[in-house]
């Protein structure tokens, strides 16, 4: 039989064992989180695009700016987005290389709430804004706004 001091030692022991292990757990969890990214809308997001050089299109003839339009890592026309403007396959085909399509998900004057499943291809959501498009584009994208944080 063990004594009562043995065992308070054993569950001490325990008990320190569990929190160093939780605290590990909690420590690699938290390192390994990637910095979120998030825009309260579309324009929020186009100025920081613009502020770090990127290109913006309206993604017609018009002028008129949507809840969505087109930022590219290149000077694009409306030519140049005529195989885009569909946003199918969006980042899987060569015609998306260096462009993202942009869209503001909730309270714009066009619609109460863009739904995201609907929007084909590659595609993340950063705060109130859905990007479709250029992964490598949306991947230096993040990595700009986590180094201007």
């Amino acid at each position: 039989m063990r004594s009562s001091l043995s065992i308070l030692l054993s569950i001490g022991a325990a008990a320190l064992l569990t929190l160093t292990a939780a605290s590990v757990c909690r420590y690699e969890a938290l390192s390994s989180t990637p910095k979120s990214i998030a825009f309260k809308n579309a324009a929020e997001f186009k100025d920081f695009a613009l502020c770090n050089g990127f290109f913006f299109h309206r993604g017609n003839m018009n002028g008129v700016v949507g809840g969505n339009y087109f930022i590219a890592d290149h000077l694009v026309t409306l030519d140049d987005l005529e195989e885009v403007l569909t946003r199918r396959d969006c980042g899987l085909t060569p015609a998306w290389r260096g462009i993202l399509w942009v869209c503001q998900i909730h309270d714009t004057p066009w619609f109460t709430a863009l739904d995201t499943d609907h929007v084909d291809g590659k595609r993340r959501v950063w705060g109130n804004v859905l990007v479709a498009g250029d992964e490598d584009l949306m991947d230096r994208i993040e990595e700009l706004y986590a180094n201007n944080k």
